[in-house]
């Protein structure tokens, strides 16, 4: 039985609610099982687990970064390897850490990221994306 009862005792429940004017508690803390889910999610994605790490547990665009450096590791032919050394170094070098200063801007080509991997930040990448992934509005800076 799902944790809050059935259908029928929620609907109950809520209009009760509604007519006392009393409200639901807020939701508990995590079961050690869905704690533990949490961490086998995250063992299963390493990907995660280095975007947590850099971005303070913040999950906005994870899925739109992941993509961005998933299309270059296909266009570089990158093995797994690879491909993970290149998502650490996209973090650490072009969506930064939260709060810190960046030693380059994002689109130098003295920028570690492109000289490491080779790219042209002008014609091999997709600005467009990055900037959607990152949340900024159409036109914003690098």
């Amino acid at each position: 039985m799902p944790r809050g009862g059935g259908f029928f005792s929620r609907l109950v429940r809520a209009v009760r609610n509604a007519f006392t004017g009393t409200e639901e508690p807020p939701p508990s803390a995590p079961t050690p099982r869905e704690s533990r889910d949490r961490q086998r999610a995250r063992e299963r994605n390493p990907y995660l687990d280095s975007w947590d790490a850099t971005t303070r547990g913040s999950r906005t665009g994870f899925l739109n970064h992941k993509e961005i450096i998933d299309d270059l590791a296909l266009t570089y032919d990158l093995d797994a390897d690879d491909k993970r050394e290149m998502w650490d170094d996209y973090l650490r070098d072009i969506v930064g850490r939260k709060g810190q200063h960046m030693s380059y801007r994002r689109n130098d080509i003295r920028n570690p990221f492109w000289q490491k991997w080779g790219i042209d930040p002008e014609s091999e990448f997709d600005w467009h994306e990055w900037r959607e992934a990152m949340g900024y509005p159409h036109g914003g800076r690098r």
